[in-house]
């Protein structure tokens, strides 16, 4: 299929390379701008800054003041290698010319996201924010064998959150997604509590699933449909939890949590997000786990207060344009209580996966 021409590109992706084709004395290379833009010791993916300019995806909101700093002025390549210059080296006329143009790439990358909206098609988000009228769905598994008297419908203290699995997860991400969507219908639900009459309503909306196969049977089938490298499965060396395997065509890869004298050390989390499979204009969320810390791990990576901004760049700027992403991550349990994994940290990644609209 032939290319769009310049005149049928997207407004931002026809400006950035209008940027990059005028920028300076000698010819700008897309490997020049990805040089600058990773700082030199890390160069972004070529296939990034083509993209950009292609229409196929828009550059990350984390990106757009670094680039207009490039083209903000000559000098981001005067030297020997394209550089991006510190805000202290930057004259008046050019801190200017940096917020000027910031404001327009901003502008139209807004633009972007609205017309991608408008038609059903917006791109994957790195948050929890949900735009648009669609409701939320948490959907959890049911504990079976509970201990607590509490949860015998008998007792005059029943209380129903002690019968769902995964509470800790829940209760965190449960009110992360109220706050920073007060206006969309929010609600938890149990998977075995979902074949009601007004399920097909339940699953069409933003679905994220808590926990792993051996509880949540609505995992299993979406983990299975969801066209993910990744599954679930039982191990002899394990008494309770599920491994996580990948099978990347060549080999399949057992990933396992660490333990000590029976003492959990680390856990393994999953987060992936893709369109539903039962409604596309919404969103398919997983946040898994071996163990239930594993799961609050996951969750944690975009709800911790002090380290989810940086998680969030970090995947805005790693999965830019992809329709479905996928992270296995290591989830250190310390004094008993799972941390916050830091994306950034490569060590913290165990596998990562993503797909191309």
């Amino acid at each position: 299929m032939a290319e769009p021409s310049v005149d049928e590109l997207p407004e931002l992706a026809r400006r950035l390379r209008q940027l990059r084709m005028g920028h300076g004395d000698k010819a700008v290379t897309q490997r020049m701008v990805a040089e600058a833009l990773g700082g030199g010791g890390r160069p972004l993916a070529q296939s990034l800054i083509s993209g950009w300019e292609k229409g196929t995806f828009a550059p990350p909101p984390e990106r757009l003041r670094e680039i207009a700093t490039f083209y903000a002025t000559k000098r981001s390549v005067a030297g020997r290698s394209p550089r991006l210059l510190a805000d202290h080296e930057l004259t008046p006329e050019e801190k200017n010319a940096r917020d000027e143009l910031f404001d327009e790439l901003t502008a139209l990358r807004a633009d972007v996201g609205n017309r991608l909206e408008a038609a059903g098609n917006a791109p994957i988000r790195f948050d929890w924010a949900f735009p648009g009228t669609a409701s939320v769905r948490v959907v959890c598994g049911k504990l079976d064998h509970p201990a607590h008297p509490y949860t015998d419908l008998n007792n005059k203290n029943y209380s129903d959150l002690l019968t769902f699995a995964d509470p800790d997860a829940l209760v965190e991400l449960y009110g992360h997604i109220r706050k920073v969507n007060p206006d969309t219908d929010v609600r938890y639900r149990r998977s075995d509590r979902l074949a009601g009459v007004d399920s097909s309503d339940e699953l069409a909306s933003h679905l994220v699933l808590l926990g792993g196969i051996g509880l949540n049977a609505l995992t299993d089938r979406m983990l299975a449909a969801s066209g993910l490298p990744i599954r679930q499965k039982e191990h002899p060396a394990l008494s309770e939890g599920e491994i996580f395997e990948v099978d990347d065509g060549v080999q399949k890869i057992e990933f396992f949590p660490r333990e000590s004298d029976d003492k959990l050390l680390e856990d393994v989390g999953l987060i992936a997000r893709m369109p539903n499979p039962l409604n596309s204009s919404t969103t398919l969320t997983l946040c898994n786990g071996v163990y239930a810390r594993g799961v609050l791990g996951a969750v944690r990576t975009l709800t911790d207060d002090q380290l989810r901004r940086q998680n969030e760049a970090w995947l805005a700027e790693r999965f830019s344009g992809a329709a479905r992403f996928a992270i296995l991550m290591r989830v250190p349990v310390v004094l008993d209580k799972a941390a916050t994994p830091d994306l950034t940290t490569e060590a913290t990644r165990l596998y990562e996966w993503c797909d191309q609209r």
